[in-house]
């Protein structure tokens, strides 16, 4: 009796640790709607004058953005995962466009 109560004893302890490694090693990799901790870009049609307007489609929350040195690109510095982006722009000669990008058109800027 004594040994299957002990058996018992031993498997509910295998099991029970083996649950606690499984939680400590789950990671969240679900980063919608979170912060984006590097700058994100897009490429632009052609060079821009500056930029009117950008903030996130859905929320309609302003972005933080530049356009790089040779104006060919917008750079983001506060978007968030999993939000589409939108985006008026002005070239040299007056005339404006719109930029709607979705969050897979983005390209992360990789830290040197």
């Amino acid at each position: 009796m004594a040994r299957y109560f002990l058996l018992a004893f031993f498997f509910a302890l295998i099991i029970s640790l083996d649950t606690k490694a499984q939680t400590i090693n789950q990671v969240d990799t679900s980063l919608n709607g979170k912060l984006a901790p590097n700058e994100y870009k897009f490429k632009l049609r052609r060079p821009a004058q500056c930029i009117d307007k950008g903030t996130l489609q859905k929320t309609g929350e302003t972005l933080k953005s530049r356009l790089s040195d040779d104006g060919t690109e917008v750079i983001i510095s506060n978007w968030r995962f999993g939000n589409s982006v939108y985006f008026e722009i002005t070239y040299p000669d007056g005339q404006k466009d719109v930029y709607v990008k979705s969050p897979c058109a983005l390209e992360m800027i990789m830290p040197l």
